[in-house]
C-alpha cells in the first residue's frame, strides 16, 4: 500500500504498536535511500499490543537498545551538534524520555541527562532519527517567544532527507511567521 519512492520522509508519531509487515516497509523505505524520524519507543510492542521480547523491532535500525519498558522521566535536554552542514543547538525542557534507551551504533546529537535524546543512524543508503521523546513535548513553533532554534533544528533534519520546504512566510522583518496556516487553492 505504501509506494515509498514518492517520499523522502516518513514521520512515525508515537507508533509504539507496529506490526511486522510496517517495521518489513520502513525497513525497505531507509534501506531505499529514505529518512525515518520517530519519536519515544518505535514498534516496542507488536500489531496486537503485545510487548516484543529483546526490545524494539526497529531498534537495530535506530542504532539504539530497548533495554527494559520502564516509565518515562522528566528531564530538561539539549540537542547540540552538526546535521549534514547545519549546527543546531535547541534548549528542551520538561521533557519525558525514555530512560531505558542505550546506544548501540546511533550517534546521540543531544540527552537530558544521562538519556540519549536525538539519536541519529546512518544504515543502507537512508538514515533514522529517534528523538526518544514525545514529539508533541517539542516547543509549540507557532508561539511568538518560542526560541528559533526548533524551528532550525526541524529544517535541517528535513534539509538532510532532501526536502525543502516549498515557500518561506517572513514577517516584515524577514523572520519567520507564526501561527499562520497556508491554504493552496487549485482548479
Amino acid at each position: 500500500e505504501f509506494v515509498a519512492d514518492d517520499y523522502r520522509v516518513m514521520v512515525l508519531p508515537q507508533c509504539e504498536a507496529l506490526g511486522n509487515a510496517e517495521v518489513a516497509a520502513v525497513r525497505r523505505f531507509v534501506e531505499q535511500g529514505g529518512t525515518v524520524i520517530a519519536d519515544i519507543r518505535p514498534a516496542l510492542y507488536d500489531g496486537h499490543l503485545k510487548l516484543r521480547d529483546g526490545g524494539g523491532a526497529l531498534d537495530d535500525l535506530f542504532g539504539v537498545r530497548h533495554t527494559a519498558n520502564v516509565p518515562p522521566e522528566t528531564a530538561t535536554g539539549v540537542v547540540r551538534g552538526a546535521i549534514g552542514s547545519t549546527h543546531v543547538e535547541v534548549d528542551l525542557p520538561n521533557l519525558l524520555v525514555n530512560p531505558a534507551v542505550t546506544l548501540t551504533r546511533g550517534k546521540a546529537l543531544g540527552h537530558a541527562g544521562a538519556t540519549p535524546i536525538c539519536i541519529i543512524h546512518e544504515t543502507g543508503r537512508g538514515r533514522a532519527v529517534l528523538l526518544n521523546f514525545p514529539i508533541n513535548a517539542f516547543p509549540n513553533l507557532s508561539v511568538a517567544d518560542t526560541a528559533e532554534a526548533g524551528a532550525e533544528f526541524l529544517a535541517a533534519l528535513f534539509a538532510e532527507a532532501g526536502v525543502q520546504w516549498p515557500l518561506r512566510l517572513q514577517d516584515e522583518t524577514g523572520k519567520r511567521a507564526r501561527d499562520v496556516e497556508a491554504v493552496r487553492w487549485k482548479t
